[in-house]
């Protein structure tokens, strides 16, 4: 798998796996390297991390909710951050 565009950017990919902690080691070093320098790959590896802990968020919230128990709607939007209202 190729980590970096001709641009010398992180491709969104590697960025998604490094956060998922699923990058192979040696690939996470070199992407954690350019995230040191590089404020744009560090913005949008921020914004993958975010989505990533929202959904697994709103994935817990949803294993809580069964057929016998449902889920209240009044109290669920306080657990989600302001921005996705």
């Amino acid at each position: 798998m190729r980590i970096f565009q001709e641009s010398g950017h992180v491709r969104e990919e590697p960025l998604e796996l490094h956060a998922l902690g699923d990058l192979p080691v040696s690939s996470a070093l070199a992407v954690e390297r350019h995230l040191k320098d590089c404020q744009r790959c560090k913005r949008e590896s921020i914004r993958i991390a975010e989505f990533i802990h929202i959904l697994r968020l709103l994935a817990m919230q949803t294993q809580a909710c069964d057929a016998t128990t449902p889920c209240e709607t009044s109290g669920s939007r306080s657990r989600l951050p302001d921005r996705l209202m």
